[in-house]
């Protein structure tokens, strides 16, 4: 077979090449990019030339963590009684984001990476809980940057951080009783951006 990103693929495009004869063969066709639309098309050479078959299509899903929220540069660690999961019903892009996974009361669902500074942070959140007690926290070195209950949209955080290592957490927790709303939150779109300091000149 052979595929493309753009219609009627040919063998000048990407190919598998399975063998010869007059039977039936199986291509498994690998590296592609996530939420992709492909197009693919089966091929037969001799010595008159190549024909084509029909073209089908089909769109790569998402099961990447890092592809979701468009960060791979550093790994990510999940903890708490439930991992953060990709979902693309609700995104702030338009492709995927992560959720926080389902957990009950006196629990916590997060994720979290290190990053080295000086950087700048930013990410997109949405939260859907009990606005008093459930909450979605962003955690710099154990210490709360940003606190959000209730029902809120997708909405940018920004903030910079200094010279050395910091371990950025995404959490969401819930207190003892009450379950309001979805009951989780959301992340989209994370961008670390180190801050590149000038020389003094001579």
């Amino acid at each position: 077979v052979c595929w493309s990103t753009i219609p009627n693929p040919t063998i000048v495009n990407s190919k598998t090449t399975q063998g010869s004869g007059n039977t039936s063969f199986t291509s498994n066709i690998t590296g592609l990019i996530p939420n992709t639309t492909y197009y693919v098309r089966a091929y037969a050479t001799n010595n008159e030339g190549t024909a084509y078959g029909d073209e089908l299509s089909f769109t790569t899903s998402i099961d990447n963590f890092c592809d979701a929220i468009n960060y791979c540069q550093t790994p990510f660690v999940q903890g708490g009684e439930a991992s953060w999961g990709v979902t693309t019903l609700d995104t702030y892009n338009g492709s995927a984001s992560v959720k926080s996974g389902t957990i009950s009361h006196n629990q916590s669902s997060w994720f979290e990476t290190t990053i080295t500074g000086p950087a700048d942070i930013s990410f997109w959140y949405k939260v859907s809980s009990e606005s008093c007690c459930d909450k979605f926290q962003f955690l710099i070195n154990g210490v709360s940057n940003l606190s959000i209950g209730g029902t809120v949209n997708w909405t940018n955080h920004i903030i910079s951080v200094a010279e050395g290592t910091h371990t950025l957490r995404w959490l969401y927790s819930k207190d003892g009783s009450v379950n309001t709303g979805s009951d989780c939150a959301w992340i989209d779109l994370i961008q670390i951006t180190p801050i590149v300091t000038s020389l003094p000149s001579l």
